[in-house]
């Protein structure tokens, strides 16, 4: 109908509408390419309709939720900075209808959302300092809405998102304790709306989420005792979220997730057992969540991470306990010479074997038998090159033949090669 009235901007806009639905669709499969493909035909459609309309407020929020599906879709890819650009162009639509409508609360609100997305792909591209300043902007706006409206429960949520948002980025500036402030103002937040409305599966979910976080920080602090108590409420509420939803595959993978972080803080502390009985529930979960869709790769990708958690506590569990003792330890690292090669070992035997001999006296050679005295060989009357030496009663050629040749040497007064002579003690 669109390209029969070229000129109507109404069916022009069903169009991108369809094609952002088709987009949708498309996307839900995994087919992230071709939805955006979708997504882009609607933004071209809502970009041609604003040149013909520059001043339709409708129109320009259009083209920002285009913008921001496209940046959305370029995250999911791993190309923040595509994503940026896109987003960037979204909070500048945003921004001026904001400004063009100063007391309209939700527009503000969107302002808000639209500095988030901003401070996500630039998060994504390590760029930590600007993204705390997109999550701050965003937190000014949500805390500006909050005070002129305390009891609304859509701005106290914002804000808390807004919270979480600035810890997290703190967690990767490695500012602990900031972001552990950021959290548990949001957790306080999230525990009021949900003690409010305690049978709403969104803030059970969100309360839980901040628990996790909290527990997460206090384990990098070392307090693992209080990370504990947030990972058991975690699970507690993801279990509550379960049973108002019991076909939630999202709550299910919530669930194992806070097993997961309990039986590594577990395994961490050494209490083996209890550790590997939380890998075994994160198992079981994830394991039921793939048995239900093959077809989801996250989920068997989740399960292999629990099965591998399970298996490095088994090996822990059957380490042996045995260690050297101290005392045996200083000694052989006070014997060890890491940077001495084979062939130095080699040498110094040799120079030891030499000494050792240069000491001995001669009478030494007459209490070999003679068997062995003509198995050794010996040297030519002019001293060269010695023929092929046979072997030892080992069987193996050693130095004990080379360094008997110069004895026998001596005995028949013939001079033995220079490298096989006993060291001149010092005058």
């Amino acid at each position: 109908m669109a390209r029969a009235n070229p000129d109507n901007a109404t069916y022009w806009r069903e169009t991108a509408i369809a094609t952002d639905r088709v987009g949708d669709a498309i996307r839900a499969q995994g087919r992230l390419a071709w939805a955006l493909r979708y997504y882009q035909t609607g933004l071209e459609i809502r970009k041609a309709l604003l040149k013909d309309d520059p001043d339709n407020k409708d129109l320009q929020g259009g083209l920002a939720i285009s913008y921001d599906i496209e940046g959305t879709v370029f995250i999911d890819q791993g190309q923040p900075d595509k994503a940026l650009d896109s987003y960037t162009k979204s909070l500048g639509l945003v921004q001026a209808i904001a400004d063009s409508q100063p007391k309209d609360s939700k527009r503000q609100y969107d302002v808000a959302v639209c500095q988030d997305r901003l401070g996500d792909a630039l998060k994504a591209l390590d760029r930590l300092e600007e993204a705390a300043e997109a999550y701050r902007k965003a937190y000014e706006v949500r805390a500006r809405l909050a005070n002129i409206d305390p009891d609304n429960a859509t701005w106290q949520h914002g804000l808390s998102i807004s919270y979480e948002r600035l810890a997290n980025v703190a967690v990767d500036q490695d500012k602990l304790d900031e972001a552990l402030k950021y959290y548990e103002d949001g957790l306080v937040i999230r525990k009021r709306l949900h003690d409010a409305n305690p049978e709403n599966a969104i803030l059970i979910h969100d309360l839980s989420i901040s628990y996790r976080h909290v527990g997460e920080v206090l384990k990098k602090k070392g307090e693992a005792e209080k990370a504990r108590a947030s990972f058991d409420e975690d699970i507690a509420l993801n279990k509550r979220l379960i049973l108002l939803a019991p076909r939630s595959a999202d709550a299910k993978y919530n669930l194992s997730i806070g097993y997961a972080r309990l039986g590594d803080l577990l395994k961490h502390q050494g209490e083996l057992n209890e550790a590997l009985d939380a890998f075994q529930n994160s198992v079981a979960l994830r394991q039921a969540l793939v048995d239900a869709d093959q077809t989801v790769t996250k989920w068997k990708r989740s399960l292999a991470i629990a099965y591998n958690n399970v298996g490095q506590v088994l090996k822990l569990k059957s380490a042996p306990t045995r260690r050297t003792p101290p005392s045996r330890e200083r000694s052989i690292c006070a014997n060890r010479s890491p940077r001495r090669s084979r062939k130095n070992q080699i040498a110094g035997t040799v120079s030891s074997l030499r000494m050792r001999r240069s000491e001995t006296s001669l009478p030494r050679r007459e209490t070999m038998p003679a068997s062995s005295q003509r198995r050794k060989r010996s040297w030519s009357s002019d001293g060269s090159s010695p023929r092929k030496a046979s072997r030892t009663a080992t069987g193996r050629r050693g130095f004990h033949s080379h360094t008997t040749s110069w004895l026998n040497c001596a005995k028949r007064e013939v001079t033995a090669p220079e490298r096989f002579r006993p060291a001149k003690e010092a005058s």
